[in-house]
């Protein structure tokens, strides 16, 4: 079981992309809880939480520990380059770090692709800003990039490119095309019901029609959402979004909207794409002032995102998460034969690994993989006894 909050976006673009994608059992709110006791709490400094008692004496606010603060100075105590910003809409200013972006070391090339060879690990390079937002790729211990380290504002302001990069184009740019980007004249049927009929383009994104479908374009809509993204690919890269895949070490998941609906979310609530995209699908879904209920939690549950046939989608592990104990979870490969260390968004935790990756189409044997999976960043599992679901916990 995957858990995600409304802070989730907060913490993607100050703290890090995949430190915020999934957080275990119930999601925190935002109005963070009273410290509680403990040592060494500098060390617990934007680790993730639940609660405050993983805080060490910090608190738990908006999903990572942290202090209130009323100046940048109240937060020199954690680092040169800490600040005191606000996180979320409904929670006071607190300490975070400062990430402006810009050049990265002299040995970083100038352009970096995911799973490509490296020669010195545990370097860090930063990727272009896009939409006032720029994400890492690091030299893993394998010798290769590893994308996904997180996506941090850009500038001072969090908002201005530093490196010499540019906003994404809008829709409807002559890159995308104008006249396929155009909205499609395709909306919901008569009727209200919940029945998803298919899908249209409305200049934005391909959303869902419902109870038929009303107006010129209707002839034109599509299928699935899926067909839809295929689709209209060069209007979302306009604006630097992506749902194509190699691996599913490609892909996460974010809410469609802004805010998303409280309790458990559905297939439709949430998008799968690449990584590098979540940082300008957020900053568009929440470009308008959005009023976020501020005591509010959504749970992905057993839904997360894979790489099917080239394309990040959001798929329903449930059937292959029942469990009654921590020990009837293990860490899986999301796709068929994966072997050795892999990033936290290559895996997944299963309980039944041969039906799921039956169900995948796998093949009936694959190659040996001596030492089997590990987690490069010291993921573990359990099991959530209220649910009888798998949880996958991340590490640092």
């Amino acid at each position: 079981m995957q858990s995600q909050s409304r802070a989730l976006r907060a913490l993607r673009a100050l703290f890090g992309g995949m430190a915020a994608i999934v957080l275990v059992g119930a999601a925190p709110s935002c109005g963070g809880s009273t410290a509680a006791p403990g040592t060494d709490s500098n060390t617990h400094w934007l680790d993730q939480c639940q609660t405050s008692s993983d805080c060490g004496g910090l608190e738990c606010r908006c999903g990572v520990c942290t202090a209130a603060c009323a100046v940048s100075g109240d937060c020199t105590r954690f680092s040169a380059d800490a600040v005191c910003e606000r996180t979320c809409a409904s929670e006071a200013p607190s300490c975070v770090r400062r990430v402006d972006g810009g050049p990265g070391p002299s040995e970083c090339p100038t352009v970096i692709t995911s799973g490509a060879a490296c020669d010195s690990p545990t370097l860090v390079c930063p990727t272009p800003c896009v939409g006032g937002f720029y994400s890492k790729r690091y030299c893993g211990t394998d010798g290769r990039w590893v994308a996904g380290l997180g996506l941090f504002p850009c500038g001072p302001d969090g908002g201005t490119p530093v490196d010499g990069g540019s906003a994404p184009q809008e829709a409807g740019t002559k890159e995308a095309g104008a006249e396929t980007c155009a909205p499609e004249d395709a909306h919901d049927g008569l009727n209200d019901c919940a029945q998803i009929s298919g899908y249209a383009w409305d200049g934005e994104d391909c959303v869902a029609l419902r109870c038929g479908c009303t107006g010129a374009d209707c002839a034109r809509t599509y299928s699935t959402r899926r067909e839809c993204e295929t689709a209209k690919a060069a209007c979302f890269a306009a604006r630097g979004i992506s749902f194509s895949c190699e691996t599913s070490a490609d892909c996460t998941y974010t809410l469609t909207t802004c805010c998303g609906p409280c309790g458990p979310l559905q297939v439709e609530d949430m998008r799968a794409m690449t990584l590098d995209s979540i940082g300008n699908w957020n900053a568009r879904a929440c470009s308008l002032p959005v009023a976020c209920q501020p005591v509010c939690v959504n749970t992905a549950g057993t839904l997360g995102s894979v790489c099917d046939a080239g394309h990040c989608v959001i798929r329903d592990f449930g059937e292959f998460m029942h469990c009654t104990a921590a020990s009837d979870c293990h860490l899986a490969a999301k796709d068929c034969c994966a072997c050795g260390a892999l990033q936290s968004s290559a895996l997944v935790a299963l309980s039944n690994e041969a039906a799921y990756f039956t169900s995948s189409a796998c093949p009936a044997s694959c190659p040996a993989c001596p030492g089997g999976i590990t987690s490069l960043a010291g993921d573990r599992t359990d099991c959530d006894t209220q649910s009888g679901a798998c949880t996958h916990i991340y590490g640092d």
